[in-house]
């Protein structure tokens, strides 16, 4: 997610004598700013290789031979890359693992399989029309509900860090706007909540969208929710956070930037996870969802994940890949699609 600029700005300012660890998944989306740095360092998902050079050095290091490919024209850069395989959220040999890795590989023939196979851990929901099905908001509702009959500010944040709502768009009827303000609707008519659009309520999820160090020390990507203090007035509502382990409150007058959080965008998503996901991708064609896409929110998932999506879309959609165009890629040694 660091872009072309902030990573710049990033090395500048490092010491000469300064080792460099960088740790992140290169199958996920690209930042939201320019550049594909991660991407571009790690070879857009080519097999990683190894120099001979280095090869024999890790052999004689672990007294085993590596299991990578040893090739004379290694770029540079694959002998500093590792790859992590083990995943500590979800099991490899579980419904979410099988289909992280065969959208990982653009295995079509693995990934058809899973989608007509049913599975704990993946669940599929046919998506046609102008806008998502009923069905999605009612799942969303039977997730959030717990919220509302937690009894302290913790409760409430620990019950909706449990499950998210998980968008390809921010605007329209399958983006998080959209979606938010259907599920809401439902709440009012359900007297979940009371509150009209407008107003704020009892156990809404809000996220920050600006850092604020100076202030209230959050940050962007943060999440809350608003509650009142158990020793005030019960219709006075708090921002409740939780930072560095301890849950603070904050007028809701206080906060500069933030948005009501009960559905996010796959990008805005990138680092967190859920036990489980709804994973809404639109049934209209779209460019936006590639197989990155898919597999960043695929993966937010711990134990169960609910795909909105009818399956020769899916199917589809990760087969597209998009890198951007970068002279870093090219500089570092990775070969272009033109001379691979």
């Amino acid at each position: 997610m660091v872009g072309q600029e902030i990573m710049a700005s990033t090395l500048a300012a490092l010491a000469d004598n300064c080792r460099l660890i960088l740790l992140g998944d290169r199958n996920q989306l690209s930042s939201v700013e320019a550049g594909s740095v991660l991407g571009d360092i790690t070879g857009h998902g080519q097999p990683l290789t190894l120099s001979p050079q280095r090869s024999k050095e890790l052999q004689a290091l672990s007294g085993e031979k590596p299991a990578r490919e040893v090739k004379a024209d290694s770029p540079a850069i694959a002998d500093c890359i590792a790859e992590l395989e083990y995943s500590y959220r979800f099991a490899e040999s579980g419904g979410i693992g099988k289909l992280a890795q065969a959208i990982k590989q653009g295995d079509s023939t693995a990934i058809e399989a899973l989608l007509g196979k049913p599975d704990q851990e993946i669940s599929w929901i046919d998506a046609e029309g102008n806008e998502p099905p009923k069905r999605i908001i009612d799942l969303a509702l039977d997730n959030y509900r717990a919220i509302f009959k937690a009894k302290t500010a913790s409760e409430a944040l620990a019950e909706f860090n449990k499950s998210r709502i998980l968008t390809a768009r921010a605007d329209g009827p399958w983006g998080e706007t959209g979606i938010r303000e259907r599920l809401e609707s439902a709440m009012r008519q359900e007297k979940i909540i009371r509150a009209n659009a407008s107003e704020l309520y009892k156990g809404q999820p809000i996220i920050i969208r600006r850092n604020d160090h100076n202030d209230t020390g959050l940050s962007n990507g943060d999440t809350g929710i608003l509650w009142p203090d158990s020793d005030s007035n019960k219709k006075q509502l708090f921002a409740w956070f939780e930072i560095n382990g301890e849950l603070k409150s904050f007028s809701p007058h206080q906060l500069s930037d933030w948005q009501t959080a009960w559905t996010l965008t796959v990008h805005r998503s990138q680092g967190s996870e859920y036990e489980k996901v709804l994973l809404v991708l639109p049934a209209i064609e779209s460019r936006v969802v590639s197989r990155e896409l898919i597999y960043t929110g695929i993966t937010r998932a711990i134990r169960h994940c609910t795909v909105l999506m009818m399956p020769s879309q899916f199917l589809q959609n990760t087969r597209l890949k998009y890198h951007r165009t970068s002279g870093l890629y090219k500089r570092l040694g990775w070969q272009t699609e033109d001379n691979q």
